[in-house]
C-alpha cells in the first residue's frame, strides 16, 4: 500500500471535513450487530500495516495533506481481501485516485493496481481467548497502466512480506517486514518495516501506535534515504464495520498527514 507525500501544518477544513465524517458514520455503526464474532481475533487493522488474518472484508481510505497550497495531496483508496479458505486469500487495491491541490485544476491521475496472495501458516486463539497469534506470508505486484511523473514513488512494483499478529488480553502488536522491488524508472526498490501496538479500550473503542520504517524513499529536500513515520491512530468498531483515524508524523522532517479508514467485514 503506497503512503502520499508527507507534508505542512494542520488545516481547519481538514477536520471540519473528517468531523463530519466521523459524526455521519457513528450512528451507522452504531447500529450494527455487535455480537458477531470477530474474525481478526480481537485484533484491529492499523492503517498502513495488511492484516496478518484473512478474512472477507471492503477498505475505503483517505489521505490528506495537512497544507491545502498547491502542490499538496489529496488520495483516495480502496481495497479488498477475499478468504478462499480459512489460510489463504487474495487482497487486491483498487488503483488509487491522486490529486493535487487546487483540486480541479492541479495533476490528478490514477495509481497503481495491487495484487496480493497471502497464506496463513499460524494462528491460534479466538475473540474470547486470554491470548491469541496470526502469521502469514504476502506476495504480489502492483501495475501503473497511466504513469505520472507527478506522483513521485509510485510505479509498477512486486513485493513480499511476513505478516504477523499477537494478543494477550486486550494489547496486541502486530507487524509487516518485507521488501518491494521496483519494476520500472517510477517506482524505487526498499525495505519496508511496519509495527503497531494496540489496545482495546471497551468493547468498541480501540487506541494504536504505529511506527513506519522505509529506506530509499523520497524526502522533503528531494534526497532519498530512510524515513520513519509515527502513526497514533484510534478507531472504533461495532459488529462489521470498523472506523479508524490516524495522524501520520514524519521524524526529522516538517508536515503530517491525516488518514481515515472504513473497514466492512463480511
Amino acid at each position: 500500500m503506497a503512503c502520499p507525500t508527507l507534508l505542512n501544518r494542520l488545516g481547519r477544513l481538514k477536520w471540519g471535513l473528517l468531523a463530519a465524517v466521523l459524526m455521519g458514520l457513528l450512528p451507522l455503526l452504531a447500529s450494527a450487530d455487535s455480537d458477531e464474532g470477530d474474525p481478526s481475533r480481537g485484533m484491529a487493522h492499523s492503517l498502513n500495516i495488511d492484516e496478518a488474518w484473512v478474512e472477507n472484508a471492503v477498505y475505503v481510505f483517505a489521505f490528506m495533506d495537512n497544507d491545502f497550497s498547491a502542490g499538496h495531496s489529496l488520495d483516495l483508496e480502496g481495497e479488498g481481501v477475499a478468504a478462499f479458505t480459512k489460510d489463504f486469500g487474495a487482497d487486491l487495491a483498487f488503483p488509487q485516485v491522486l490529486l493535487e491541490q487546487p483540486l480541479g485544476q492541479g495533476a490528478a491521475a490514477l495509481g497503481p493496481i495491487e495484487l496480493d496472495l497471502r497464506y496463513v501458516f499460524s494462528q491460534s486463539g479466538t475473540a474470547e481467548s486470554p491470548a491469541a497469534g496470526v502469521f502469514s506470508l504476502q506476495a504480489g505486484g502492483a501495475y501503473w497502466a497511466t504513469p505520472n511523473s507527478r506522483f513521485g514513488g509510485l510505479g509498477s512494483t512486486f513485493s513480499a512480506a511476513v505478516l504477523g499478529a499477537f494478543r494477550s488480553g486486550r494489547v496486541f502488536v502486530q507487524g509487516s517486514y518485507g521488501y518491494e522491488a521496483a519494476l520500472d524508472p517510477n517506482a524505487s526498490s526498499q525495505w519496508v518495516a511496519n509495527t503497531a501496538v494496540g489496545t482495546a479500550l471497551d468493547s468498541h473503542w480501540v487506541a494504536q501506535l504505529e511506527g513506519d520504517f522505509v529506506t530509499n524513499t523520497e524526502l522533503e529536500d528531494g534526497s532519498r534515504g530512510n524515513l520513519w513515520v509515527f502513526v497514533p491512530e484510534v478507531g472504533y468498531q461495532a459488529g462489521d464495520w470498523f472506523l479508524e483515524l490516524g495522524e501520520q508524523i514524519p521524524a526529522s522532517q516538517s508536515g503530517t498527514t491525516s488518514v481515515l479508514m472504513v473497514e466492512r467485514d463480511f
